[in-house]
């Protein structure tokens, strides 16, 4: 199992994970910089100090964990899955990590028919919440919305 460009380009988009050259605070409060990265390759965290990153390095990081993900979760995925449905996976992995995934009821769906888009887009679509750091509550996310959609959309694509 192994990313592909069509990954990469749907993670990179600026309505999924945008590109940001210095480091900021997502709305968890955890810093991350370039394409979503909040670990380098070498395992350091990123901090708000560090200095700002090309696009070129973004993209090298980002296409670093979604394989070392792909690797991951290759043993979870008892079925077979085309290469849009691995690279939507790697795309929701890469937002929700893989301890959160392979917990999930999506994974489960999953493995049961990769291809019963019905019960698989509803276990998709329930991952559009993020927790409010102010108030420690969930938050239903426009951006998560709009990148279940589009993961969705890529997912249940024929190759």
């Amino acid at each position: 199992m192994k990313p592909s460009k069509v990954c990469f380009e749907l993670i990179s988009n600026d309505n999924i994970e945008g590109f940001s050259a210095p480091p900021y605070p997502d709305e968890g409060g955890v810093a991350t910089i370039g394409y979503g990265t909040t670990i380098y390759p070498n395992g350091t965290r990123v901090t708000l100090k560090d200095k700002p990153i090309t696009k070129e390095q973004a993209m090298a990081y980002l296409e670093y964990h979604c394989t070392q993900d792909a690797k991951l979760i290759e043993p979870l995925i008892k079925v077979p899955l085309n290469q849009n449905q691995i690279d939507a996976t790697l795309c929701f992995v890469y937002n929700f990590g893989v301890p959160k995934f392979k917990s999930s009821t999506l994974l489960k769906v999953i493995n049961q028919n990769p291809n019963d888009f019905d019960k698989i887009e509803a276990q998709w679509r329930r991952w559009i919440y993020e927790l409010n750091i102010k108030t420690g509550e969930k938050e239903i996310k426009k951006g998560l919305v709009k990148r279940r959609v589009a993961e969705f959309l890529l997912y249940k694509r024929p190759v």
